[in-house]
């Protein structure tokens, strides 16, 4: 069962068929197989896939509970744990699965870890622990890390509320590798935010990331600080690169841009209307997708 299941899930042999892939995970979960519990958790917990369910998610989670834990199933309860809307919510022990993943050097764990003992309504709020966790992160090299605490110091929650040593953070992240980091750099230079505005700076810091990333941040800050001409001419330098569209990088949503990018996302089933120059998030990420 479990290996029907698998060719189903990959298409091996047999069309791709999640849905009788999880058929036959079931059957093999029934028999008490612990792999189709783990597989079939992570299915029902995917709110991409038709199949979410997390009631049936959390059935299973209590099946595995009584089992030895593999890092799997500690990504899982703590996934399943950290759900405000699930049935099985509980922070506490969200904290302490996140706190034994990151220990255990797991690099996505740090994150929710942080924001657990940050979070002035969690019963674990502990902001000392989250600043550890963070430092700890840039210790190791981690840009997004330099972000989070650069948020810090502009909301002054719990730390002083200081505009250059959060910008200072944002450097060393942008140092680090970190796109967010750069892109927080472009709103302090838009906005005159802990340092002298320059808007025309930080509108092309802005286009530079997203030509050079395809970030949908990005675009949608220059969007947002109006400077949609730059979303266009992002938008007609793709086009161009997939021999879709050969006038210039104008910014113009003129009539050539406008047949293409219609015709290019007719052909690539994005749904929405490519044409508007102030897209919203939905339209930029899937423009974003047709063009990988």
């Amino acid at each position: 069962m479990l290996i029907i299941a698998g060719a189903y899930r990959r298409g091996t042999g047999v069309e791709a068929d999640p849905v009788e892939a999880v058929r036959y995970y079931e059957m093999a979960s029934e028999l008490g197989n612990v792999t189709a519990k783990r597989i079939l958790t992570r299915y029902y917990l995917d709110d991409s896939l038709s199949l979410y369910n997390p009631a049936r998610a959390a059935e299973l989670y209590s099946e595995l509970e009584s089992l030895p834990e593999s890092e799997d199933d500690l990504r899982t309860f703590a996934e399943l744990s950290n759900d405000p809307e699930g049935a099985l919510y509980d922070p506490v022990q969200a904290a302490e699965l996140y706190a034994e993943l990151n220990a255990n050097g797991d690099e996505n764990a740090w994150l929710p870890l942080s924001l657990l003992y940050l979070d002035e309504e969690s019963p674990v709020y502990d902001p000392q622990a989250g600043l550890a966790v963070l430092v700890e992160q840039t210790q190791m090299g981690n840009g997004d890390a330099y972000v989070n605490l650069g948020r810090e110091s502009l909301r002054g929650n719990v730390v002083e509320r200081d505009l250059n040593q959060a910008n200072a953070y944002f450097q060393q992240g942008a140092a680090a590798g970190s796109v967010r980091a750069e892109l927080q750099l472009a709103i302090s230079q838009i906005t005159g935010r802990g340092m002298v505005a320059d808007r025309d700076a930080g509108i092309e810091n802005l286009y530079r990331i997203a030509r050079e990333t395809d970030n949908a941040g990005a675009l949608l800050l220059l969007i947002q600080y109006g400077a949609p001409e730059y979303y266009v001419a992002w938008m007609q330098e793709k086009l161009a690169s997939k021999g879709a569209y050969n006038g210039p990088f104008s910014g113009n949503m003129d009539d050539a841009t406008a047949v293409a990018v219609t015709q290019w996302c007719g052909n690539n089933n994005v749904t929405l209307d490519c044409t508007t120059v102030n897209a919203d998030r939905d339209t930029v990420v899937a423009l974003i997708r047709s063009f990988r």
